[in-house]
């Protein structure tokens, strides 16, 4: 089989198979600012260092098995595990931030600090 067929809908098996098995369900902390923002680009090169991180036990691995799986990166398509991340998580940040907000108002509300920063600001 070719790296380059198209496989269960991705550019490649590579790059279904990273998708599957680094990216899908992870936590997504670590890229919350490209995700956000959209920078699809940005986030397929951090995507592609965390990979690398992955499968060289963040860089003190070496060898043949980690050249090996180098060779099997370099045929993923990280944009388009970017795209994806980005079209299926990237929307609902700015609702999140604003729950999240809206949540901090109302804890500061009632410990009754809510006025203080507002006087803080008007000083």
């Amino acid at each position: 089989m070719g790296t380059n067929t198209r496989y269960n809908g991705w550019t490649n098996y590579a790059t279904w198979r990273v998708n599957l098995e680094i990216f899908d369900g992870i936590d997504l902390e670590y890229f919350t600012d490209e995700i956000g923002t959209g920078d699809v680009y940005a986030l397929s090169k951090r995507l592609e260092e965390f990979a690398d991180n992955v499968i060289s036990t963040d860089g003190t691995a070496e060898g043949a098995a980690v050249d090996y799986a180098r060779a099997f990166l370099a045929d993923v398509n990280f944009y388009e595990i970017a795209e994806h991340l980005v079209d299926a998580h990237g929307r609902s940040a700015p609702v999140e931030v604003e729950a999240l907000r809206s949540a901090l108002g109302n804890i500061e509300q009632a410990l009754g600090l809510g006025h203080s920063r507002a006087d803080k600001g008007a000083a």
